[in-house]
């Protein structure tokens, strides 16, 4: 059995438990709050260890680091540093500075993956593929909803818009962020952005709200001979090459289970993760382009 510990069992790391569980993978839990963690450990009859030193000690293969973003160089640094493999849920970090930490302590042996669920869902994967290799293209990624309550720390572009620029990127980079509009609140976080893209294969055009009450996950892209329409949350696709429907009946699934077990497989040495350390920092290097453009509060 691959052993996986979790480190911050907050929504998101409760949904890494509940899915890791079921795959026989969960060994061990951490929280800061310690209730929290002996909580999910009882419902799941795993072990709540007391502190991440404690974890890392221990026989666990891979760890999946869901904490606040502002904490995932440190603790990334330190799973590393200790040969052990870890799944950082997006972003990698809030700073190139702490990217460039995370990647120099991947040389201590231990494997990362970077948890964008999305690049998993079959709508975003049919599109990726209607339009992969085509030259001339015009893409437009949508990402509408209400703020999320977990949120604290990064705005819109790091925590939502962060997919569609990793989408944007492996269709078309390398890019430059061209133009952005943006909206703030009263402490100065966006919370809505636009943002125009320019890569060497085409044009990406990416909104991203944090002020609907609608919620949308879409994407449309159009080549010479290629058009796709993407629905992300139904994960649906219709993709038109050369004027003729392309046959895509798409099987619907768990993204983050599909995530899992990618990492699983990657932590025994059956393929790579999808998403490593590189296009991390490619996807973070747009990302600060966009708020250093709209001049965005960071701290």
């Amino acid at each position: 059995m691959t052993k996986i510990g979790i480190i911050g069992i907050g929504t998101w790391g409760s949904n890494h438990a509940n899915v890791l569980s079921n795959l026989n993978s969960l060994c061990c839990v951490y929280d800061e709050d310690l209730s929290r963690s002996k909580n999910i450990a009882e419902h799941y009859n795993v072990k709540p260890v007391q502190n991440i030193d404690e974890m890392l000690e221990s026989d666990v293969d891979g760890i999946v680091l869901a904490t606040p973003a502002a904490t995932h160089s440190q603790i990334a640094v330190k799973i590393l540093n200790a040969g052990k493999g870890v799944l950082i849920e997006k972003p990698l970090a809030i700073s190139m500075d702490q990217a460039l930490t995370v990647k120099k302590a991947i040389d201590s042996g231990g494997k990362l993956a970077i948890g964008y669920e999305e690049r998993f869902n079959p709508a975003v994967i049919s599109l990726i593929n209607c339009l992969k290799g085509k030259d001339n293209i015009s893409i437009s990624l949508y990402r509408i909803g209400s703020r999320p309550e977990r949120i604290k720390d990064v705005g819109v572009v790091l925590d939502t818009m962060i997919h569609d620029i990793n989408i944007a990127n492996y269709l078309l980079g390398p890019l430059e962020v061209s133009s952005v509009w943006s909206t703030t609140d009263i402490n100065g976080r966006e919370i809505f952005v636009t943002a125009t893209l320019d890569g060497k294969r085409g044009t990406a055009h990416l909104v991203a709200s944090w002020i609907s009450k609608e919620k949308l996950r879409m994407g449309i892209g159009i080549s010479p001979d290629a058009i796709v329409s993407s629905d992300f949350m139904k994960q649906d696709s219709k993709c038109l090459l050369g004027g003729k429907e392309v046959a895509n009946t798409l099987d619907k699934i768990d993204l983050l289970k599909a995530e899992d077990e990618s990492f699983i497989n990657y932590l025994n040495g059956k393929g790579q993760f999808p998403i490593g350390i590189n296009d991390a920092m490619e996807d973070l290097s747009i990302a600060f382009d966009i708020l250093n453009q709209i001049g965005v509060n960071r701290s």
